[in-house]
């Protein structure tokens, strides 16, 4: 066991080496090095890790440690539910000097040869016969240099396979190929571990992913409180003829800052209320809208709109230009932007009546802050949108006291209030009595 240790450690350290010669931070959290351990010695493992926390580094690092340990090649495959994850991840590993691919934009034979050190994919693409037939065969370097499969979001085989119940029963599937991810370690060497990463489960959450991925009873677990000490909740409850008058404030800062405008992602549970958000912020910005505000050009509107309807192309663009400090300032989306996206530097999460359940709620408010700064999650919502919700979404938004205790409560039982309290939640200000 010592000498594993130490030879792990070893190769560990030779491969942040590696980091620092190409200018990247060579320091590891505590609990990165435990999931990169455990996927090493061929332990399952299930890591919840709040967002921003770098899970991706866990397999990136993974693939180098494992080449240092044996002197051979080595590779991962990445389950990953969006296309926008793969293309962030993709940029990041090519960053690293990993050779990367997503299945898709290569020949099977190229990576049957061994080619690349990992491999990204959807469940769908994964599971599709001539990836499974190319994956089995056991005489290909492909088979023999796999060291983990990796499943990242992975709280999404509960989630988007209907596995996840309410009050009203299991829910539809919505890609159903997800919760069908156990069977690839069957055609994997038997050695083969499987690493389950993802922001927001809770227990109940955490044991369905354990099943859908027939991870072994044993498998490691690796649980950091989700609790973002820099996030500060607010929750408004409104007439519903009053709803959009809240967002006047957004208005009021556009105007006043255009191009400056703090970035601001507004999560609509419908394409409804992304029309109804959109047109109203339009109406009252006018040509203010527009950066310069001569032009009317749609690529120099300040507002993005983002859903899983959108042309690829025009997901992309908005994409591009709200990472790189582009025009785009405010963006209005469905949950379909809440995951694994990094947009370091938005300031304001605002939720167009909250989201359906509680996963989806942090998942929403984890794209704020993740610079570290302080960053705020609003929560909007007349009576009419929470008929829909998980229970837990309503013991929220009803909370009488700390609206972030209120929202952490069923992933962390620990949570307290923040001190000092106007740095908390919206609740916790109203009582605070210091001049902050």
């Amino acid at each position: 066991m010592a000498d594993r240790n130490s030879n792990f450690n070893s190769a560990l350290e030779g491969s942040l080496l590696e980091l620092e010669r190409l200018g990247m931070s060579r320091v590891l959290r505590t609990e990165q090095v435990k999931a990169i351990s455990t996927l090493t010695s061929g332990e399952d493992l299930v890591a919840v890790l709040p967002t921003g926390f770098g899970k991706s580094l866990i397999f990136q690092l993974l693939v180098r440690v494992v080449e240092c340990l044996t002197g051979k090649a080595s590779c991962v495959l990445v389950v990953c539910p969006l296309k926008s994850i793969i293309q962030d991840q993709l940029a990041e590993a090519t960053s690293l000097g990993l050779k990367a691919v997503a299945l898709g934009n290569c020949r099977l034979d190229d990576i049957s040869s061994g080619k690349y050190q990992i491999i990204y994919g959807s469940a769908e693409e994964i599971l599709s016969k001539p990836f499974l037939s190319c994956l089995k065969k056991t005489d290909s370097p492909f088979h023999q240099q796999l060291c983990a499969i990796v499943v990242d979001e992975c709280h999404t085989v509960e989630t988007w396979t209907g596995q996840r119940s309410s009050k009203k029963g299991k829910t539809d599937a919505f890609r159903a190929s997800f919760g069908e991810l156990g069977m690839l370690r069957s055609f994997c060497k038997k050695s083969t571990p499987v690493g389950a990463l993802t922001g927001t489960a809770d227990p109940t959450t955490r044991e369905t992913i354990k099943r859908a991925l027939n991870l072994s009873q044993t498998a490691e677990v690796i649980y950091v409180s989700p609790n973002r000490l820099n996030l500060r909740f607010s929750v408004q409850k409104v007439k519903k003829e009053q709803h959009l008058k809240k967002l006047d404030w957004l208005v009021d800062l556009v105007k006043k800052e255009g191009i400056n405008t703090p970035k601001t992602i507004v999560f609509c549970n419908t394409m409804n209320e992304i029309a109804i958000v959109v047109n109203y912020l339009m109406s009252q910005l006018g040509k203010k809208v527009f950066f310069p505000n001569y032009s009317s050009v749609k690529d120099n509107c300040l507002i993005g709109i983002y859903h899983s309807n959108s042309w690829q192309s025009s997901k992309d663009r908005v994409m591009e230009q709200f990472k790189s400090g582009g025009v785009k300032r405010v963006i209005i989306a469905t949950t379909a932007l809440c995951m694994g996206v990094n947009f370091p530097d938005v300031r304001f999460i605002i939720n167009w009546g909250p989201a359906r359940s509680i996963l989806d709620q942090h998942q929403e408010a984890g794209r704020a802050g993740r610079d570290g700064k302080t960053a705020h999650v609003i929560v909007i919502y007349h009576g009419q949108q929470v008929g829909h919700c998980e229970q837990q979404i309503k013991d929220f938004v009803r909370a009488k006291g700390c609206f972030r205790v209120a929202a952490y409560k069923s992933l962390d039982d620990t949570i307290q209030p923040l001190e000092p309290p106007h740095d908390c939640c919206s609740f916790c200000s109203s009582i605070c009595k210091c001049a902050g």
